[in-house]
């Protein structure tokens, strides 16, 4: 009777193993929608942002997302001006449709994850060209 119960503690054992070593990885492996739908929205708040400029160097800033739409957002701050994008929740991906604010015109594509959004933009500000890379982090 004994090795029966001991194997059935085994067993638990085995099993809670398995789910916490599938749950710690399963983030890492994500290839589908990080959101499914109404992604725009699950985006909005405060993010630390951060542009790495080929010209300028580095600069820090606090960036706010904002939903227009389920799939439309507004950034507040993307190279110093205000932007609204578009976001496909089925690729997690957002493009930056060209805008112009002023003598500023900027255009760009990136990605995201639940935390953590990525974007290669470039502009032209009195005519001088631009080309950067945004990290947003929560």
């Amino acid at each position: 009777m004994r090795p029966i119960q001991w194997h059935k503690k085994w067993a638990v054992v085995c099993v809670v193993a398995m789910a916490a070593s599938f749950s710690s990885c399963h983030d890492e492996t994500q290839t589908g929608p990080i959101y499914a739908t109404d992604c725009g929205n699950y985006l909005v708040g405060t993010y630390a942002g951060s542009d790495y400029c080929a010209s300028t160097g580095q600069t820090n800033y606090t960036c706010n997302i904002m939903a227009n739409t389920p799939t439309n957002i507004r950034l507040s701050n993307l190279g110093g001006i205000q932007v609204n994008a578009v976001v496909d929740c089925a690729e997690n991906t957002i493009t930056i449709p060209t805008q112009t604010v002023g003598n500023y015109s900027i255009s760009g594509s990136g990605t995201y994850t639940a935390n953590r959004i990525v974007i290669n933009w470039s502009g032209i500000t009195a005519g001088v060209p631009i080309n950067c890379s945004t990290t947003y982090t929560r």
